[in-house]
């Protein structure tokens, strides 16, 4: 006998073990390079944020149409607008101007649609237009478009935040309406760096407030008034 095992001999071969354990050190090894390349080096440039997608070309506004999911009822919550000033909003009497803004709301990517009669106590809400109500503040919405309507006594700053309060509503960095996470603002098309209830309303200013990602691209419309 030579000392080889025989073909079919239960015995090891003398380099068995050490081959073996070359093969899991080598498995180690590679398992090792792959978490290595997979985090990024502190040589590694930063990566760069992902830009700010660019507003839609302006379409017409529908009167009585509803643009976005529906998740909301019509009116104020109880928390809002009950016939009494809130945040320092009251009821319409006399009118010393009168103009629009545009909001929009997206979450995750997904339109929600802002409802009719925000603003309107009791509101009698007609082919998806609120017609009348007990109380008109001087922030409000008709319909389920978006379309805000600014009708103060007084020529002054307005705000979103107010709007919300009469909505009876949050409004943060970090929460919309309950829908809660990082809060994007755009005013015309531009990222707003600031607290999204000081946006102040301007005539045919467009408004979106975007919760989370994906970002959409903030919608434009023409103007009827």
């Amino acid at each position: 006998m030579n000392g080889s095992p025989r073909a079919g001999s239960p015995w090891p071969t003398p380099f068995a073990g050490r081959n073996a354990a070359l093969r899991r050190r080598g498995l180690a090894v590679a398992a090792l390079w792959l978490v290595m390349s997979a985090c990024p080096s502190s040589d590694d440039p930063p990566m760069e944020p992902e830009p700010d997608p660019e507003p839609l070309a302006p379409v017409d506004l529908v009167e009585g149409t509803t643009l976005g999911s529906e998740r909301f009822q019509p009116g104020n919550t109880t928390e809002g607008g009950q016939g009494g000033e809130i945040g320092g909003i009251g009821c319409i009497d006399d009118v010393a101007t009168h103009y629009h803004a545009h909001v929009s709301l997206f979450v995750d990517g997904e339109r929600i649609a802002i409802p009719p009669a925000v603003g309107v106590v009791e509101p009698v809400i007609v082919n998806g237009f609120a017609e009348s109500g007990d109380c008109f503040y001087w922030t409000h919405t008709h319909d389920a478009t978006g379309l805000v309507h600014i009708e103060p006594p007084t020529v002054a700053d307005y705000t979103l935040g107010q709007l919300f309060e009469v909505w009876g509503q949050p409004l943060s960095e970090t929460n919309v309406a309950g829908f809660e996470g990082t809060v994007s603002v755009f005013v015309d098309g531009v990222r707003h760096t600031g607290a999204p209830g000081d946006v102040v309303f301007g005539s045919r200013l467009h408004i979106s407030l975007q919760v989370g990602t994906p970002l959409s691209s903030p919608p434009m419309y023409n103007f009827q008034g």
